[in-house]
Parts: structure tokens; sequence; C-alpha cells
């Protein structure tokens, strides 16, 4: 999604629309065309600049905006969703002269539950799944990834519970809608248009088990030879993983996958569905099924650790290593 909006920041810029991108404070904020050089961010850094010493620069990046001609500033960031209440109060007082639109894709717990997981996993996480699940669930509806609606009083709790919008991302999976195409046209109503590009590989983006465990078994290889994984490593393994030579890595996988079944009727996702239903009210008008709470059983298919740990299936990785 955030990448969409880069791609358009020019596009948006014409209709009045700042898509805000990290180091603002060294760029012209009026100037819609910004060279990003390979590895940019490409979303809002705010989040991580809330503190004492640099929300002055923030408020004072939004006061700029607010006084060019650009009429509605765009922040999208996977990691505000990260911060707690007292972390994100600054916003209240940098937006108080602003009306302040939130909008939170929500998932089912047994697509989002792995999906949150992989993305630990991704940055070097070896837990296996069932252990990481069993903690996260030991948390109770205290716990965001369970219990959504704990974000969202925060951000009611900043800007008013109307300000709150809610959407299904599952249904428009479901429907096969872009969700940057459904945010752009549907929630923000620009009227561009534009052609949405075929997917290249993300590391963000849920894999098959294979892939999954290959990136998990990297981190183990890697933590016990004391040595450096980089995302480009990541990626490279990817790319390598139908070679011959990771033949055996993917044998051991086939010969040991298991299977966990991820029921959404378990007494904590049934505490968490009815403080998330009281948000029903929240759930952003849209002619596709809102099923977020529905009750679904799906199976996770994961490798046990032991696994990962044989000679062969470690001999994949020796040449892909730097020292630390």
């Amino acid at each position: 999604m955030q990448r969409r909006f880069f791609q358009l920041r020019t596009r948006l810029a014409r209709h009045g629309i700042t898509y805000h991108m990290p180091n603002q404070a060294h760029l012209p904020l009026h100037e819609p065309t910004r060279v990003a050089g390979p590895g940019t961010m490409q979303h809002s850094d705010i989040a991580t600049r809330l503190t004492p010493a640099l929300a002055g620069a923030v408020a004072d990046e939004v006061a700029a905006i607010r006084a060019s001609t650009q009429a509605c500033l765009l922040i999208s960031s996977e990691a505000l969703a990260k911060p707690s209440a007292e972390q994100l109060a600054p916003l209240k007082e940098i937006f108080a002269k602003d009306q302040v639109e939130v909008y939170a894709y929500c998932r089912r717990w047994s697509d989002r539950l792995p999906s949150h997981w992989w993305q630990l996993v991704s940055s070097g996480l070896t837990t296996p799944f069932p252990e990481w699940l069993a903690a996260t669930l030991k948390q109770g509806t205290r716990n965001r990834i369970v219990n959504e609606s704990v974000l969202w009083q925060r951000w009611a709790d900043l800007f008013g519970r109307d300000a709150v919008h809610i959407l299904s991302y599952d249904a428009l999976r479901a429907a096969r809608v872009d969700i940057a195409d459904d945010f752009l046209h549907t929630r923000l109503r620009w009227p561009g248009k534009y052609i949405v590009p075929p997917q290249r590989r993300d590391m963000r983006t849920m894999p098959s088990p294979l892939e999954m465990e290959v990136i998990r078994a990297l981190s183990l290889y890697a933590a016990s030879h004391s040595a450096a994984i980089t995302p480009k490593m990541r990626s490279d393994t990817l790319d390598r993983l139908r070679a011959a030579d990771f033949q055996p890595f993917r044998d051991i996988v086939g010969e040991n996958l298991e299977t966990l079944p991820i029921d959404d009727m378990d007494p904590v996702f049934d505490e968490s569905r009815q403080a998330m239903k009281a948000w029903e009210d929240r759930l952003a008008t849209t002619a596709l099924s809102p099923n977020i709470l529905l009750p679904r059983i799906s199976n996770f298919r994961f490798v046990a650790p032991e696994a990962l740990q044989q000679p062969a299936a470690q001999a994949a990785f020796g040449d892909l290593l730097v020292p630390a």
C-alpha cells in the first residue's frame, strides 16, 4: 500500500494530497517531486519521531503543509500500530487544528496471526509458529494482535470514535479488490486512474511454508555461526530455493511438514470477538461482506525446529553468510 502511494505521490500532489515521507524536514514540503534512490523508505517515519526531542519538528512539518496549497496530508505506516497511547499522545496536539480520519484495515485471526509471525521471521525471529502462537494467546485480549479494538481505542481517545473507520481486508481480498485502489478511490475519493502493477517479491507478503521455513532456517544457521544476515541475503535465499543445491532442504521440509489448526472459536478469540463487535458501527460502509468476525478454522503448516537443524538442511546456507 505504501509503495503504491509512493509511486503516485506526484499525481496525488496535483490534487492537493501530500504523501508524508521520511526526512520531510530536509525537503520542500510543497514540492511533489522527490527523488528516491534504491532502498528508500516509502512510508511515513512519524511513528518514530513522537519523542519529546523530535515531536516539535513533526509539528512544524505539519504546520508548513497546512499553510501550503495542499488540502490533505496522507500518512501511512504499519509502525503507527505499535506505539502505546502515551507515545501517540503528541499527535493530538500536532493535529489539533485538523479534521483527522483514521482508517484501519483488519484481518481474520486465522490469516493475521500467521502473517504477523512471518513479519517477525522475515526480520530474524527463529521461534516456531506453535510456540509463538501459544505465547501470543497467553497475553489474552490485552494483546493488540489478538484484540485489535485495543488499537482502535487508542485512536478514538486521540481524535474521537467517529474519526475511526474499520475496513475488512479479507473482504477486499475475497472480491479481488486492490487495497490501495480501494483506499485511494473509495475512501480518499482521488479521481486519478492508474494501472495496478504486477506484484514483485516482497518479504512482507505471506509466502509458502517452504519459503517461510527456509528463512527461519537461515536465521538459525546464522545464529549458530555468529554471522550477520542482510535483507538481500534473505531475498537471495528465496531466489535460490528452487536450485539443485537446495534439494536436500526441500526434501527435509516436505518430509517434516506438520499441520496446526487455528480455531477462531478458542476462548481467547471469543473474548476478543466480543470486544471488537462493540466497534461494528465503525465498520466503513462497503458493498463487500464485513467478515472479519466470522468464525473460521484454518490449517497452518510448519516444520519442527529440530528438522531445520539437521546438517543436510543447514548445509544449504554456508556460502550465503558474512562474518558478524
